[in-house]
């Protein structure tokens, strides 16, 4: 017979506890992912940041919130290898924190831009904003690549 000292007494675990203590551990597990499924799948309230408007040029149109007209860039992204300047065309991009766009019925959403932060787009375009454009102005159409963001 084998000598046990108490802490090995102490120690010793019968196989009917061992599977009871396995079968909450599981239980605990799938529990707990249950319930982070259930609360990541919680729904985002959208943040305004686009509305459409009625232009006398060129019909509805996307703005920003502060009313700057919006554009898409006709080549993809705008972006230094494409040698479009981002000071100019400054991306329309969402506050931070915030990932779901509002604003217009639809075809809003976003992508990743830099290092965190997410570029608004409109049916997959990514949207700009010109940095010639006043309140309500339309200064940018057709320039460099770049058109006035029409809702269609």
């Amino acid at each position: 017979m084998v000598s046990m000292t108490k802490r090995q007494r102490h120690r010793r675990v019968s196989p009917v506890s061992s599977a009871l203590a396995a079968g909450l551990t599981v239980t605990a597990l799938v529990g707990g992912s249950f319930f982070a499924s259930a609360a990541s799948a919680k729904t985002t309230k959208p943040t305004m940041v686009v509305k459409a408007v009625n232009n006398s040029m060129f019909g509805m149109i996307l703005e920003t919130k502060k009313a700057l007209p919006l554009y898409t860039f006709d080549m993809g992204t705008c972006s230094a290898a494409t040698s479009c300047s981002l000071t100019v065309w400054p991306p329309l991009l969402m506050p931070k924190g915030k990932t779901m766009p509002g604003g217009v019925a639809s075809g809003l959403g976003t992508q990743p831009f830099g290092s965190g932060r997410l570029q608004v787009t409109y049916k997959g375009s990514p949207l700009y904003t010109f940095a010639n454009d006043k309140k309500n102005t339309v200064n940018g159409n057709g320039v460099g690549g770049f058109s006035v963001a029409t809702v269609s």
